[in-house]
């Protein structure tokens, strides 16, 4: 899942090393997909991955929450996406899909208040959880979920 969310995020169709849920989740439509070639092996792992973990038979709004087809024709809605604040660490060396990344959940509504917050990386079987910022994310791959 992280390898197909990785290459993504390495693309130069958005402005900035972003990828929006709706795309993930909608592969066979995304403009994305369309836009960075990927291995069959690679795309749609994310979209199965969440379907096997959200059963819409267990949460019956989920479909009205993530009505992709919806959200796509709307420009109005807010996107939820994972985002690389920095793709290179402060040496400039990339960071690669083997570096395990450190996930941060965000909720901003300025963007000049999110300097920092918790993140959780998972380490030897367990999620730990860190303080990250900018000098965090310049030493470790850190994908942040807003």
């Amino acid at each position: 899942m992280y390898r197909e969310l990785f290459m993504l995020l390495h693309n130069d169709y958005y402005v900035d090393n972003y990828v929006l849920l709706k795309d993930l989740l909608n592969p066979d439509e995304s403009p994305l997909y369309k836009h960075v070639e990927l291995n069959a092996n690679q795309k749609g792992f994310y979209k199965k991955a969440f379907e096997n973990v959200f059963d819409p038979s267990l949460y019956p709004n989920l479909d009205y929450v993530l009505n992709i087809s919806q959200h796509y024709k709307s420009t109005n809605q807010p996107d939820l996406a994972f985002y690389m604040p920095y793709p290179e660490d402060e040496n400039g060396v990339p960071f690669t899909e083997t570096d395990i990344p450190t996930y941060v959940p965000t909720v901003v509504t300025d963007e000049n208040l999110a300097d920092y917050g918790y993140g959780y990386k998972e380490e030897n079987g367990q999620w730990n959880t860190y303080i990250t910022d900018d000098n965090y994310a310049l030493q470790n791959a850190t994908i942040n979920l807003f």
